[in-house]
């Protein structure tokens, strides 16, 4: 899963007479997780409900799905500060798809090992 960005600025209102931040994003997936996110029904799932932790002034911004983000979607920002934000609301959302779904794939009856010592724990293997 890839989430690709373009930064711009333009100028709104009459004469041009204030400065906007924009953001162009735009998804991509491989098969694998066009499958995963079909499987689910995870294309409608609103970027501001998978972000962990959102900032709620964004989230009119963030009231987008995947499947829009994968058509391109462009946010205007006031404030430069909050196109960085958006960025990582964006990607925390993608990411948190991505683990839902797998999550949701691993109930299927297969084994899951993990390695455990005394001051740690590792994921060896999945069937």
């Amino acid at each position: 899963m890839q989430v690709k960005f373009t930064r711009t600025t333009d100028t709104k209102g009459m004469f041009g007479g204030k400065r906007v931040y924009c953001l162009n994003a735009i998804l991509s997936v491989s098969d694998g997780e066009r499958a995963l996110l079909d499987r689910f029904d995870l294309w409608q799932a609103s970027l501001w409900f998978l972000a962990d932790d959102y900032d709620p002034d964004l989230r009119n911004q963030l009231n987008k799905t995947l499947r829009d983000l994968s058509s391109g979607v462009r946010f205007e920002c006031e404030d430069f500060n909050q196109v960085f934000a958006l960025e990582r609301h964006v990607v925390d959302a993608c990411s948190q798809a991505l683990r839902t779904a797998e999550a949701r794939a691993s109930f299927n009856g297969t084994d899951r090992v993990y390695e455990v010592t005394s001051k740690d724990h590792t994921f060896v293997t999945a069937d």
